[in-house]
């Protein structure tokens, strides 16, 4: 801990404690406001006789601690004591004009010069930590979102790499709708076949040939994704055809990459 640091904690730690009210006097209902500063000690007790305390604030700033008390009771004059300080009582009026009729001096102010120093530290370490987190966001490089069609590639690769017969299918059908989704802006992930191949005949973003490759492509894997192959022979035949949906796939995602969106 460096010597202006200790100094500027023994100081805090040195400082008397504090008291005020915001106004000694308040009508009838109203509650009187209590604030209490005290630097690394323990909090002001205040003793207020039939007066309801509650803590409003409590906020701290380096050694220094202030509350914000409100004393609620009946109408009349009250006394609010600090035991163990040197802190003199401070007499409050409810509702009644009281017999302490002459004003209190007004409050001493919290001395600025004791916290500044904490303040400029606390400042100065937050600069530095900011520094050093816009210094490693520029040493990183930047990273570049993968293109959709690698991205709907890689899925596929994947899930023939795990899946067969009717859940490829499955997947297949749901990696080309996200890959519309993410190429065009269709809404394609909560569009029935059908309704994406009236979609893909009226658009204006696919040329003719890939508006057609795009509907053999949902039309032959229809009735795969409904059905599960009921002999070897079929499953045989199903997995040929899932061969072939697979060429018409990456011809299709390939061709995307040279057409306007």
């Amino acid at each position: 801990m460096t010597p202006l640091l200790l100094g500027v904690l023994a100081a805090a730690l040195a400082a008397p404690v504090e008291a005020w009210v915001e106004s000694s006097r308040v009508p009838s209902g109203t509650p009187i406001v209590l604030w209490t500063t005290h630097w690394g000690q323990a909090p002001v007790a205040a003793e207020a006789g039939e007066l309801e305390p509650r803590i409003t604030l409590d906020e701290t700033l380096g050694p220094r601690r202030t509350l914000r008390t409100t004393l609620t009771g009946a109408d009349g004059s009250h006394i609010i004591r600090f035991p163990d300080t040197d802190l003199p009582p401070i007499f409050v009026d409810i509702g009644a004009a009281g017999p302490n009729v002459a004003p209190l001096p007004p409050p001493v102010p919290i001395p600025e010069a004791r916290a500044a120093p904490l303040l400029l530290l606390l400042v100065s370490a937050l600069l530095i930590a900011l520094g050093v987190i816009t210094w490693r966001r520029r040493a990183l490089p930047a990273v570049i979102p993968l293109a959709p069609q690698r991205v709907a590639l890689d899925a596929w690769d994947a899930a023939r790499a795990t899946l067969t017969g009717r859940a490829l299918a499955l997947a297949l059908a749901r990696i080309l709708r996200r890959f519309l989704a993410a190429r065009y802006g269709w809404p394609a992930p909560t569009r029935t076949t059908g309704e994406l191949t009236a979609l893909a005949g009226d658009s204006a973003a696919l040329p003719p040939a890939l508006r057609s490759r795009l509907i053999t492509l949902l039309a032959a894997s229809e009735p795969l994704r409904f059905g599960a192959p009921s002999s070897e022979a079929a499953a045989v035949e199903t997995a040929a055809l899932l061969e072939r949906l697979d060429e018409e796939l990456r011809t299709f995602i390939a061709a995307t990459w040279e057409t306007a969106p």
